[in-house]
C-alpha cells in the first residue's frame, strides 16, 4: 500500500494583522506558513491547496481566537464572525461562531458573547486542479483581537476514495 500523497496539514497563530485580516466585512483568505506535512499541494505564497486528484477528500478546517468566549459589539452590518473554504472564487462551506446577545449597553447598545472557535468537518466531491482557500470573516470581532488576541488556526486534507 503506496503513501497518500494528498495528505496536508497547515497550521498558523498569531494575531489578526499577522494572519493577513483587517477589519473589513467580508472573507479574507489565512496566510499560512508552509504546510508542516505534504507541502506539495499546499503554496504558501497564494495560500492555497492544489487538488491532486479527482475524488472524495476530508478537510478538517479549525479556527480559534482568544480564550475560547469573547464579548464585542454587535455588527449591525457585517453580522457574525464566520470561517470559509472556497474553492476558486465559489464558497464550498462555512461554518459561524455562534453565541448570544445580551443587552447590557441600553438602548443604543448591544453586545454579543460569543464562543470564539468553530471548525468545518466534512468530505466533499473535488476535481484535480481546484484550488481551495481557506478563509475567515471578521466581521463584528473586538478590534484588540487583530493586534493583540491570539488566533490558531489549521487545516487537514487528505483523499480517501476516488
Amino acid at each position: 500500500m503506496g503513501v497518500n500523497s494528498s495528505v496536508t496539514k497547515v497550521t498558523a497563530t498569531g494575531t489578526g494583522n499577522l494572519l493577513g485580516l483587517t477589519l473589513t466585512n467580508g472573507y479574507q483568505p489565512i496566510d499560512f506558513p508552509a504546510a508542516t506535512i505534504g507541502s506539495a499541494n499546499f503554496n504558501a505564497t497564494t495560500n492555497t491547496y492544489t487538488v491532486p486528484s479527482t475524488g472524495l477528500y476530508a478537510i478538517r478546517y479549525s479556527y480559534r481566537y482568544g480564550d475560547g468566549v469573547q464579548l464585542r459589539l454587535l455588527s449591525l452590518t457585517g453580522g457574525n464572525p464566520r470561517i470559509g473554504i472556497f474553492n476558486g472564487t465559489t464558497l464550498l462551506d462555512e461554518s459561524v461562531f455562534s453565541g448570544a446577545n445580551v443587552n447590557l449597553l441600553g438602548v443604543l447598545g448591544v453586545l454579543s458573547l460569543i464562543v470564539s472557535e468553530t471548525s468545518i468537518d466534512s468530505i466533499y466531491q473535488l476535481t484535480a486542479g481546484s484550488q481551495l482557500t481557506f478563509q475567515a470573516n471578521q466581521s463584528g470581532i473586538n478590534l484588540d483581537l487583530l493586534t493583540n488576541g491570539s488566533i490558531t488556526t489549521s487545516v487537514v486534507i487528505y483523499k480517501i476514495s476516488n
